[in-house]
């Protein structure tokens, strides 16, 4: 070998650097407390996710009976009969022989479209709820023809697993 060659001048141990044409990097060193406390923060959004995640859940449209009576009348200001039947248990010995949910549905959209009835606010007045049946008794402000009314009305409502339903019927 030449005594020139950089090889020569150190040594066959050594290799040369491959990276020694780089810039040196800096390296950033976190302290113990630092990682806990991101660690710590990490933990912390996941508790609050799975949190919002699963108890938000069990916080649904039908879970209390006043929620279930909320959600149908906000179907109902909506004009969405389909929507409306989510809330709603019927007893199939109730209907018509000829009739089916589907039918029931035409007949309030068929209601939507024909009258000019425009729902307005409701207020919840009163729940009485026992351990499968509640009562929902509500004040509802609607407008016929341009003239404004007030009525007080009430649903029966039925629990089935989870969920309440407003019965039909």
């Amino acid at each position: 070998m030449d005594e020139r060659s950089p090889l020569s001048r150190q040594g066959n141990h050594q290799e040369e650097d491959p990276f020694a044409a780089f810039p040196p990097v800096r390296t950033f060193v976190l302290s113990q407390r630092a990682k806990a406390i991101i660690l710590l923060l990490l933990a912390i959004g996941a508790i609050i996710f799975l949190a919002l995640r699963y108890v938000g859940q069990q916080e649904g449209a039908q879970s209390t009976p006043q929620k279930a009576v909320e959600g149908f009348l906000q179907a109902a200001q909506a004009k969405d009969p389909e929507k409306m039947l989510t809330y709603v248990s019927v007893n199939p010995a109730d209907l018509r022989e000829d009739q089916s949910l589907k039918d029931i549905a035409a007949e309030w959209k068929k209601a939507f479209m024909e009258e000019e009835l425009v729902l307005g606010e409701y207020e919840i007045l009163e729940v009485e709820e026992q351990t499968n049946s509640a009562n929902v008794r509500y004040r509802q402000h609607f407008a016929y023809m341009e003239e404004k009314y007030e009525q007080e009305s009430n649903h029966k409502l039925k629990k089935i697993g989870d969920k309440w339903f407003i019965v039909l019927g």
